[in-house]
């Protein structure tokens, strides 16, 4: 199982797959949030557009998949995660290479300086082994999660004329 890492955007927040039995009164994920319940939503009625960087840990996650396909600086995840909607509201440099620098604390990628051609130094990340392992855990986890989605959808659109 993945350790837990806040990720600096907010208390109740922990890297792991969903489902990850992580810090919690029920020793895992919190529950959608529904006018007044707890979990990784804000206050009130789940309305509006919902985004994926809102599932805890997505970011880390998304790191993983980016350096899946090899070393990558710092900056260039950052607009990595951007470009592909995986980065949360607000994100910034200072954050990134704060998950970054716990990424490599809790042995996932592992970073280097590196000085390619006449701009400043910047330092290279790529994943190691564990990395590896945790980038397959999620995407096995993330598969779980659409089937479930896919069957959620799938009796939504059945019932849906009913009502």
């Amino acid at each position: 199982m993945l350790p837990p890492l806040d990720a600096g955007f907010g208390r109740g927040r922990f890297f792991g797959p969903p489902g990850f039995r992580g810090p919690g009164p029920r020793g895992g994920l919190p529950g959608p949030r529904m006018a007044g319940g707890s979990g990784p939503f804000p206050p009130g009625p789940v309305v509006g557009p919902w985004a994926w960087s809102r599932v805890p840990g997505l970011l880390q996650a998304s790191l993983l998949l980016a350096l899946h396909g090899g070393v990558a600086h710092g900056y260039s995840l950052l607009v990595w995660v951007q470009e592909h909607g995986f980065a949360p509201e607000g994100l910034n440099a200072g954050t990134l290479y704060r998950v970054l620098r716990r990424m490599e604390e809790l042995g996932l990628v592992e970073s280097e300086w590196a000085s390619e051609g006449s701009g400043p130094f910047r330092r290279d990340y790529r994943l190691t082994e564990a990395g590896e392992r945790a980038l397959q855990e999620w995407a096995a986890r993330l598969g779980e999660l659409d089937g479930t989605i896919r069957k959620f959808m799938d009796i939504y659109g059945g019932t849906k004329d009913e009502h």
